[in-house]
């Protein structure tokens, strides 16, 4: 199938291009555990895929915590309204104050086209509280949408580390000729390779650091729920999700 070729081409963009990218978001990562910091992950709608699938996830790490709302992971009906909500001004900000970001936190926000006003507002939140913004977008999607913000920025232009998932605009992929729309998009796939990719450089720079590394175990392994147990009484303090 041509998603297969394309997909192995975007991996091979993406090693070669961010890389050192991702170990500079992985290195903010291991600072904020070893300083006993929170990690928070967030995105609207599909975005939000991606920032779920980082929480409470075997193999992942404990203390990465979720940013959610009503509106913002296609819980409301109908489906449309979501994309209505995530445009709201403030209610980005909001997420992250009340959710309790502070200063020396970080935060993983992911956004395709990184136009929307939530996301803008909550990275602009994020960095007035002092806390690291970590953004995962589409730039060759983001660079040329406009903004919906009313400060005219893109989500890109506000994190302090900004991985670009090496899309296209639009996020499908693949023409066919009797179609105005392509088809299959790569955000989710792409998004969910980094989201690991993050994982494993940081848990690798823990390491190095002789720090213990908070990372959960399958609850279907046996001796799971024990180690895990264990896990969350270690980082409670860390952990918001409980």
């Amino acid at each position: 199938m041509r998603f297969y070729d394309h997909i192995r081409n975007m991996l091979e963009q993406l090693e070669q291009q961010e890389t050192e990218t991702i170990t500079s978001a992985a290195e903010l990562m291991a600072e904020a555990i070893e300083k006993k910091k929170c990690i928070w992950a967030f995105g609207t709608t599909h975005a939000n895929l991606v920032a779920k699938d980082m929480v409470y996830r075997t193999g992942g790490l404990a203390v990465i915590n979720p940013i959610s709302a009503p509106g913002m992971d296609l819980d409301v009906m109908p489906f449309t309204l979501s994309s209505q909500m995530e445009r709201y001004e403030r209610y980005g900000a909001d997420l992250i104050r009340y959710r309790g970001v502070g200063e020396g936190d970080v935060v993983i926000l992911h956004s395709v086209s990184g136009r929307n006003t939530v996301m803008i507002d909550a990275a602009l939140a994020a960095n007035e509280l002092g806390a690291h913004v970590i953004v995962i977008t589409n730039l060759a999607f983001s660079e040329h949408s406009e903004s919906r913000h009313p400060s005219g920025k893109l989500l890109y232009e506000l994190g302090e580390v900004v991985i670009d998932n090496c899309g296209e605009p639009g996020d499908a992929c693949l023409s066919f000729p009797e179609l105005p729309a392509k088809v299959a998009p790569t955000s989710t796939v792409m998004g969910g390779i980094i989201a690991s990719a993050l994982i494993e450089k940081t848990v690798e720079l823990l390491i190095e650091r002789g720090v213990h590394v908070p990372v959960l175990m399958s609850a279907n392994m046996p001796g799971g729920d024990e180690y895990n147990d264990r896990m969350f009484e270690a980082y409670k303090d860390q952990i918001h999700y409980m």
